[in-house]
């Protein structure tokens, strides 16, 4: 049996003779024996690592407003600023937005909590005009606790006054792609081209409108609809994210 495999894995048909059994039969014979004939391993096309798919990873982003003295209104500097801050963000608020306010040291510990909570509220209500009524903000006050800058006169209470924002974003990061660069004409040995991995990745990159999904995927519910209709309302007015490249910058 050995020599019969041998021989119809080397091509070498001469000895079986033409006439034994049914031609179906050996037809059959000569397939199972070719079935188990193995290419040597140096033939084989080398093994092609796909790049892995794109993952989303949480990231902190934050912002502080400052406050004048005994004051819970945003100046048209800090509007600007905290309306910058938001824009420039990667992707929209992954999760709760937490704004934690301060006072600095003078007035009541009583008085202190209350005009920090009003400048939490203050600061909520500017991020929701901005990204929409369905952003969900956390709201802290410490009053005069936590100071940013111990001790007194105005360049420490200018500092204390203030309302930190922090906000948690998903940042898609795409493993490292060597630029595909195949061959023109036909590809003989027809075997994958990674390159293509890599663009499916990044092509996929583009097209989240929430990478946060790319994680866990946001639950249907009541509240899908207003924000599906806020996104198409921002994007009929041209308030979208601008696309940015894997360095940070505009591609």
């Amino acid at each position: 049996m050995d020599s019969v495999l041998s021989a119809a894995c080397r091509g070498s048909f001469g000895h079986m003779r033409q006439g034994t059994g049914p031609r179906r039969g050996r037809y059959l014979l000569l397939a199972l024996l070719l079935a188990s004939c193995a290419l040597p391993e140096s033939s084989l096309p080398p093994a092609v690592e796909w790049p892995a798919a794109p993952r989303a990873e949480l990231v902190e982003m934050h912002h502080t407003v400052r406050f004048a003295t005994d004051s819970d209104r945003l100046t048209p500097v800090e509007q600007a600023r905290l309306v910058a801050f938001l824009d420039q963000l990667p992707s929209r608020p992954a999760g709760h937005v937490r704004v934690a306010a301060h006072a600095d040291a003078r007035g009541t510990r009583a008085y202190n909590l209350d005009l920090a909570a009003r400048r939490a509220r203050a600061v909520a209500d500017a991020i929701r005009a901005h990204t929409g009524a369905e952003t969900a903000v956390d709201l802290r006050s410490f009053g005069e606790g936590w100071p940013l800058a111990p001790g007194d006169g105005e360049e420490a209470w200018a500092r204390n006054r203030r309302a930190e924002v922090t906000v948690k974003v998903a940042v898609i990061r795409i493993a490292g792609c060597e630029p595909a660069t195949p061959a023109s004409g036909f590809q003989l040995d027809n075997g994958p081209y990674a390159g293509l991995g890599c663009a499916t990745a990044r092509n996929l990159a583009a097209m989240l409108a929430a990478p946060s999904d790319l994680a866990a995927p946001s639950p249907v519910a009541p509240a899908f609809g207003d924000a599906a209709a806020a996104a198409v309302g921002r994007y009929r007015e041209g308030k979208v994210t601008p696309l940015l490249d894997a360095a940070g910058g505009a591609p």
